[in-house]
């Protein structure tokens, strides 16, 4: 690719970044009030020992407080099969559903069934980013879809 930079602007990076393809990603935490879930475009892994991922929230986004002073989060990636579920929780958090999810044995959090990955996580630490928080998580627990074993993860 050959072209002229140009000077970026927090718009032009936005629509940039949102052409590059990404996994779908919804991260659960739990509170006094409920279970609440938000679809966020960033999820990467960040150690593998220990094994650590890290997320970034929105500032905006409803739940924010919540999701903040979380002890414990769920990571379910969605397979393509699924857009119409991610799509509920698009730029909005909101309460989960009764049916469809799995509470995490390891840290109370819910993770959506059928997810392609599933990961039961305890907050690790947190890191203020401009208008995100980057919240960085210890997997405690792992599903992959179609059943999980040591010999299907190392495959």
């Amino acid at each position: 690719m050959t072209g002229t930079l140009l000077e970026a602007t927090p718009e032009d990076v936005r629509a940039a970044i949102n052409r590059i393809p990404a996994a779908v990603v919804v991260v659960t935490v739990s509170s006094d009030e409920g279970h609440i879930a938000l679809e966020v475009s960033t999820f990467v892994s960040a150690s593998f020992d220990p094994p650590l991922v890290l997320v970034c929230i929105p500032r905006s986004a409803a739940g924010f407080a919540t999701f903040q002073s979380a002890v414990a989060f769920g990571v379910s990636s969605l397979v393509p099969a699924q857009p119409e579920i991610a799509g509920s929780f698009v730029n909005r958090a909101h309460g989960v559903p009764a049916e469809g999810w799995t509470i995490g044995a390891a840290s109370g959090v819910p993770l959506l069934d059928g997810a392609f990955l599933q990961l039961d996580c305890a907050t690790y630490d947190r890191h203020a980013a401009g208008d995100h928080i980057i919240m960085v998580g210890e997997v405690l627990a792992i599903g992959v879809y179609g059943g999980i074993s040591r010999s299907s993860i190392s495959s």
